[in-house]
């Protein structure tokens, strides 16, 4: 059988009406049609009990025969040795049972209509404990008798439809003709009501005691499997099969322990209670307690009070739940009243049937996984009480009523409630619920709220849809405010208001009153006044009403389509700020007109400033009124009110957008294309640099009228483009700035930013250096719309204090998915430093005061070419060997690096003899030998040419001397070396570094030179030289 396995809405959707259960249609069942038809599976310790059993199954038979329903059993063997039990049905219409112990052989006949074509429950059921066994029959006890010894444990198969026979090779005998389901086996006694309670329900796979278990789902094949390890299948023979017929089964039964039914006796206060529990475990407490597990508590209409001093508690699981069931108390007053200190707590319980309010709490409870449906209302407290994962539903009052403590409730569904909850002086939070439905003919279809200054609400993430009354569809709240005071308050918070109607405020009617409205949808909700909120202040009160990110949609309603402000001139005023809003398609009642916001006797909260600000107000209408947008009747006490930074377009009315008949500032806003004679209207309104077709509020004001550029007009997304004339163009007063620090933009939407995305900064791969190449994403308004112009290149000029900026390249902008740029460096990073570079792209619109920039980013350069291969050339020539070379062209050349070698050559690895500058020329004094030579070209940062071609040169000249030594002479140095036969002279050279080009100090015929001491360290060289 399959049944939902959703937590929580198994939990209600098992739990509807009065019954214990309601009616689950399983998948399948397994016929047995006769001729030969049978299952078995082999043997297997949990079908051999050591000591109490229930067997259980349902089956439907419509044909007068004697068939097995279940054996594991061989008759006729000759020998009890083979023999456990056996259950089957008789021809005359009657149900049996034979049992074999190791003491004693018994059979049980039991009446009742077996072959009517109806499913019925048999179960057999032994008790150890009482030496007792029972065979019932759908819950009733038809047979029983004493039974000593225990069941005899067999070899033999486990059969379903036959039950085997002969003392040799058994022989499939007495089969059964019709159908099985929900074949279980217990290794506990489930006498009495524990059998009248197996009778037409599925159960868990883990409840306590359940051993196997089969429910016959698969619907195909030729094996049904068991549920519970080991897993002992069967197998299905001679055209036994699946069937899609099968029982009306009711909702699953489980819990630890026994289960008790009938009249409980116990302490209760008031009258003695007639009750009937219905599951596994009851159990009444001294000290007046109750504690349900997975059971039913039924209060007969005798009952007037129930008055529960000690600890309740009713506890179920996701598939099994307690109730607590009223069965006509229309006389109840009271039905069940906890006073005990101790918190009473109900988990997964159902109480219905009420017809009164039937749980009082005066002390702390907790409910959760409850259903509280079609009562008299559900629960009045008065005290703390948390309650998750919950439903109210089609009770006739309020579903709770409050009249003081702390209230939680999360999760939790109110569905077609006459009012949802009402709640007097009380701390309520509300978390992640819904109220659908409900229906109260006086005010507040879903919530009733009177707070003071000790008490709050708070309502966040929850939904109410087609919730109704009078006043305040949805909610209606209401206090005592005074200017003074700061209690009083209603937090709603990331919530939903849908199709709720009311004569006045279809959605929220709130009176003298601290109401925080923020993050909120009021979508379609329909009122002769008010079709989303109306606000409202009595005499010596106040309404204080700050709104924050909403949205008004298709609401109905007259005199404020979407919100009516309504205080007292004088005497009570409304004070509101209300920004970051969108007021969209919100309509004048058929028989009321009205703006999509109005307000009368208005006041601006103190330091918070202005009324209106940053909200969008579009295709609202009110034929035959005044006006479409805003409609400002009168000040509380005569002082400015400001609208800032509002865009209006598209909202139709008879006069104007903004009827402004109370001293009003108009700032940074763009009102354009509305119905009417004018955008705006009113008693000389102060109009402040604003985008509107009004001209005589044009010129001094710094108002103007040009295309907006919004991102999109025709589908309804005001937002600026990048090129739009809106942008830094508001008041210059720096007060008005934007976050940003630039000039305010007009309209609700600070102008996006429209800054390019950096991918990279890298290095030009085989160049000489000093390139970088930059990439980077194009601006959100890189396209046709938008208006982003252009791209600027700039480079930091001060590396040291990111500042001073140099424009390095513009590039048109072409909505191209990407774009990249060379641009140059002042150095390259070599071994004597890495120097980094900083840019930033600016994407500049039409309009020259909008432009976005990028962060810096920085990157650096590498010389990674190396320079030409010179060609080398070389000949004896009387000094020695003359070399020359071809220039290499590199622009970045530093010198020429020459080798030398005088066995096997390796230009990686040879000795440089020589480093010139740029010069291609090179004479060799060297004595007689082959000598092989390799010049490679070398640039400023270090990178080497491939080495030239190999030259090797034969010279018959004299040996390079040897020995040389340096001795210091105070300004002087005395260099000494060893002669070498056949030199005519020496010459003497110095260098700074082994690879700079030499300096000639002189030549001798002597083997001695006198030389001046140099200021740096330096390297010295004698060559010999022939004539």
């Amino acid at each position: 059988m399959q049944l939902l396995n959703r937590p929580y809405l198994a939990s209600l959707i098992l739990l509807t009406g009065l019954l214990f259960c309601t009616e689950v249609k399983a998948s399948s069942s397994v016929q047995f049609p006769g001729g030969g038809s049978y299952a078995s599976t082999t043997d297997a310790a949990v079908f051999d009990f050591a000591g109490s059993f229930t067997i259980e199954l349902l089956f439907q038979s419509s044909v007068a025969h004697t068939g097995t329903l279940v054996s594991k059993f061989r008759q006729s063997s000759g020998t009890p040795n083979d023999d456990s039990y056996h259950i089957f049905v008789r021809d005359d219409d009657t149900l049996q049972a034979r049992i074999q112990t190791t003491q004693q052989l018994v059979d049980l006949k039991g009446d009742g209509t077996v072959h009517d074509g109806q499913w019925h429950h048999v179960a057999l059921v032994f008790d150890d404990a009482a030496d007792r066994i029972e065979l019932y029959f759908d819950g009733t006890m038809t047979a029983s008798q004493t039974l000593s010894g225990n069941l005899r444990d067999t070899s033999e198969p486990l059969t379903l439809g036959t039950v085997l026979s002969g003392s040799g090779a058994p022989v499939p005998t007495s089969f059964f003709i019709g159908r099985m389901d929900e074949l279980r086996f217990w290794n506990t006694a489930r006498r009495g009501k524990q059998a009248w309670c197996l009778k037409d329900v599925t159960v868990l796979d883990n409840t306590p005691g359940l051993v196997s278990y089969y429910r016959f789902d698969e619907g195909s094949g030729s094996t049904t499997a068991d549920r519970i390890a080991p897993y002992e299948n069967f197998n299905m023979f001679s055209g036994a099969a699946f069937s899609s017929t099968e029982p009306p089964l009711q909702s699953r039964l489980s819990g630890s322990g026994q289960c008790k039914c009938g009249d409980v006796s116990g302490v209760w206060n008031g009258s003695t209670i007639p009750v009937t529990l219905v599951g596994d475990t009851v159990t009444i407490l001294a000290g007046d307690s109750v504690i349900l597990y997975s059971h039913t508590l039924t209060v007969d209409s005798s009952v007037d009070v129930v008055q529960v001093s000690g600890t309740f508690r009713a506890q179920g699981t996701v598939a099994d739940s307690s109730r607590i069931l009223g069965q006509g108390s229309t006389g109840a007053t009271v039905v069940l009243s906890f006073t005990n200190p101790t918190t009473t707590s109900l988990s997964y319980t159902r109480v219905s049937g009420f017809a009164s309010r039937p749980l009082h709490f005066s002390n702390p409870a907790n409910l959760n996984h409850c259903l509280l449906a079609e009562n008299g209302g559900s629960i009045e407290s008065g005290a703390v009480l948390t309650i998750a994962d919950s439903r109210f539903t089609g009770n006739d009052e309020a579903a709770i009523r409050l009249d003081s403590g702390s209230v939680d409730i999360s999760r939790t569904e109110f569905i077609n409630n006459a009012g949802a909850i009402q709640a007097v002086q009380t701390d309520l939070d509300l978390d992640s619920c819904t109220f659908s439905g409900n229906n109260n003919s006086g005010s507040g279809g879903a919530l009733y709220l009177e707070l003071n200054n000790a008490s709050r609400a708070e309502i966040t993430r929850s939904t109410f849809t087609g919730n109704h009354a009078e006043s305040g569809g949805a909610v209606f709240a209401t206090g005592e405010l005074t200017s003074s005071g700061s209690g009083d308050s209603l937090i709603i918070r990331d919530c939903s208001f849908r199709l709720n109607t009311a004569d006045s405020a279809a959605a929220l009617y709130v009176r003298d009153i601290n109401l925080v409205l923020r993050n909120t949808n009021l979508d379609s909700n329909t009122a002769d006044i008010g079709g989303g909120l109306i606000a409202s202040a009595s005499t010596s009160h106040v309404c204080r009403v700050r709104g924050d990110s909403l949205e008004f949609s298709e609401n109905v309603g007259g005199g404020g389509s979407a919100v009516l402000l309504e205080g007292i001139a004088g005497v009570a005023p409304v004070e509101a700020k209300i920004i970051h809003s969108t007021f969209s398609g919100n309509t004048r009642a058929p028989s009321t007109a009205g703006a999509a916001v109005c307000a009368r006797a208005i006041k601006q909260i103190s330091g918070a400033e202005p009324f209106l600000e940053r909200c969008v107000f579009y295709d609202n209408e009110n034929s035959g009124g005044a006006s479409g947008a805003v409609a400002i009747e009168t000040a509380y006490d005569g002082q400015w009110l400001e609208l800032r930074n509002l865009t209006v377009v598209l909202n139709q009315a008879d006069s104007t957008a903004l009827l402004l008949r109370a001293p009003t500032i108009v700032r940074h806003c763009i009102v354009i294309e509305n119905g009417g004679i004018k955008e705006i209207l009113g008693n000389s309104p102060a109009v402040a640099y604003c985008l509107t077709s009004d001209t005589e509020y044009h010129g001094a004001g710094g108002s103007f009228y040009a295309d907006p550029a919004f991102a999109d007009f025709w589908n309804r997304d005001f937002h600026l483009s990048a090129g739009s004339p809106a942008i830094n163009r508001g008041d210059p007063n720096p007060l008005y700035h934007d976050p940003d620090g630039t000039r305010a933009d007009i309209g609700a939407y600070l102008a996006e930013s429209f800054s390019p995305v950096w991918q990279s900064v890298l290095d030009v791969p085989h160049d000489n250096g000093r390139q970088l190449m930059l990439q980077w994403l194009p601006s959100a308004g890189d396209d046709n719309r938008h208006g982003i112009a252009s791209y600027a290149i700039y480079r930091v000029v001060n590396l040291r204090l990111d500042e001073n900026y140099e424009l390095m390249a513009t590039i048109p902008a072409a909505e191209l998915p990407g774009y990249g740029q060379i641009v140059s460096t002042l150095a390259d990073s070599n071994q004597t430093g890495m120097p980094y570079y900083s840019y930033f792209i600016r994407a500049q619109s039409v309009n020259p005061l909008a432009f976005w920039d990028t962060p810096l980013d920085s990157g650096y350069s590498v010389d990674n070419l190396s320079p030409q291969t010179p060609a080398l050339v070389g000949e004896e020539i009387p000094a020695g060997v003359a070399l020359s070379w071809t220039a290499a062209p590199d622009s970045d050349l530093a010198y020429y690096a020459i080798y030398r070698a005088d066995s096997i050559f390796d230009p990686d690895t040879a000795i440089v003899i020589y480093a010139t500058a740029t010069d291609t020329v090179l004479t060799d004094s060297i004595s007689s030998g082959t000598f092989s030579y390799a010049v490679r070209a070398v640039d400023h940062n270090g990178n080497f040419s491939d080495a030239s071609n190999l030259v090797t040169v034969d010279v018959n000249a004299i040996r390079p001397p040897t020995g040389l030594t340096i001795y210091p002479l105070g300004e002087y140095i005395m260099l000494r070396w060893q002669a070498s036969a056949g030199a005519a002279r020496y010459n003497v050279y110095r260098s700074g570094n082994l690879f700079a080009p030499d300096e000639w100090l002189g030549n001798t015929t002597d083997t001695y030179f006198l030389a001046p001491v140099s200021a740096i360290r330096s390297f010295y060289w004698v060559t010999a030289e022939r004539d």
